[in-house]
């Protein structure tokens, strides 16, 4: 343990969303941005439309390795749902995620977690 010194903080967003849900650019875009925001390094971003989809329907997910960690979103347009993990060594606010999510995706409801490692 490296006692009160935080080594990265981990934000994980379960929400109901109602708009571009289903556009792999906009999700896209949201990471790009939200890296941006938050000061973090981009190295390498892909994303996936699944049409067929799992036991949750078609969705999205797009998925940037940062050079401070990762960041993934992943989508149920079906089921109104959008879900976030970033996690970084480094710390970043995580309401500016929260407000980018609310512009982008016009969330509606929310299950947020924000863990600090040490």
């Amino acid at each position: 343990m490296q006692g009160d010194r935080i080594l990265g903080t981990h934000l994980i967003v379960d929400a109901l969303a109602d708009t571009n849900l289903d556009n792999l650019g906009a999700v896209s875009d949201f990471i790009l941005e939200s890296v941006r925001k938050v000061g973090l390094t981009l190295v390498y971003i892909h994303g996936q439309e699944f049409k067929n989809g799992s036991n949750l329907g078609p969705g999205v997910s797009v998925i940037g390795m940062l050079s401070e960690s990762h960041m993934s979103v992943h989508t149920s347009p079906e089921h109104r749902l959008i879900q976030v993990d970033l996690y970084s060594c480094k710390e970043f606010d995580p309401e500016r995620i929260r407000v980018l999510m609310d512009s982008t995706f016009k969330v509606t409801s929310y299950l947020l977690w924000i863990a600090r490692r040490r």
